[in-house]
């Protein structure tokens, strides 16, 4: 999913899903459906022209699924879900639920100390501001955490979303972040962020 495979990923979920109801494995059978509702959703975003009828149908989804797993008190790894729930609700254009799922994902967090997705949380929190200094906030709290934790990847986004909001002073983060990325890797944010600096570069 974070490499943007999503035929991948959607086929892996539905083998999850078939040895989970082979089983009886109740819980597994629910964070497969989960997986498989994520990646559909996802796939609604994937592309220059997002359907916003399509991201607020797998709102729906995405947001039951979710409320299964947290009255059965199911947590783990669901942080990463409150972020996928906040790309589709930008997407949709509901901006303010977007900011309080991602902001209750971050308090969760905060609750349990599963802090493995709170980068991201902040950087999607970042573009349901309007204020800049609270988007500017947001990005360097994501980028700050992604680099302690070692996470390239995060740290790569949260620096590009920083360099395409405030310009030349993020520039060097942005290189930085890039530079401990592998040279051979070429993923789409990886590929994104060599780009804006080619042509930005003066």
């Amino acid at each position: 999913v974070e490499a943007g495979q999503l035929d991948r990923a959607a086929v892996l979920a539905a083998n999850l899903l078939e040895v989970a109801e082979r089983h009886g494995f109740d819980i597994w059978r629910l964070r497969a459906a989960f997986l498989e509702a994520v990646v559909g959703g996802l796939a609604a975003l994937d592309g220059d022209d997002v359907d916003k009828a399509k991201a607020t149908a797998h709102i729906a989804t995405v947001t039951m699924l979710l409320d299964e797993m947290r009255t059965r008190e199911v947590n783990m790894y669901s942080t990463f879900y409150d972020a996928v729930l906040g790309r589709l609700f930008i997407a949709a254009g509901q901006v303010e639920q977007a900011g309080a799922h991602l902001s209750a994902g971050l308090t969760l967090a905060q609750d349990t100390e599963m802090h493995f997705y709170d980068s991201e949380l902040l950087r999607l929190r970042a573009q349901t501001h309007t204020d800049r200094s609270a988007i500017q906030a947001d990005l360097r709290a994501a980028l700050e955490l992604a680099r302690r934790q070692g996470a390239a990847l995060f740290e790569l986004r949260a620096a590009l979303d920083d360099f395409e909001s405030g310009g030349e002073s993020a520039r060097a983060a942005l290189v930085a972040a890039v530079g401990r990325v592998p040279a051979e890797s070429s993923m789409r944010d990886v590929a994104r962020a060599r780009t804006v600096l080619k042509q930005t570069n003066g």
